[in-house]
């Protein structure tokens, strides 16, 4: 995840990519938490108008649940090839 967001941050995007593809999820989640103070400030209709709805629970289950599966074909692909 690490070299990831590194290739990321160097514009080398198929590299980061081929380290592992949810380094663009962590990378942009890390740019919201950067700047939602920012967001809260300016714009509070729409910080609102997220987490007020019922599918506000979505994102985070769904993100877990593919970072889980990735791990798990990783794993695989790796004990099979072998």
């Amino acid at each position: 995840m690490t070299r990831s967001i590194c290739c990321i941050s160097h514009l080398e995007f198929a590299r980061a990519w081929s380290f592992n593809p949810f380094g663009y999820f962590v990378y942009a989640a890390a740019i919201y938490l950067l700047f939602r103070p920012l967001t809260v400030a300016y714009i509070p209709g729409l910080e609102r108008a997220f987490f007020h709805t019922k599918l506000r629970y979505a994102l985070p289950i769904c993100t877990v649940v593919c970072f889980l599966l990735f791990g798990f074909w990783r794993m695989i692909r790796i004990m099979t090839s072998s």
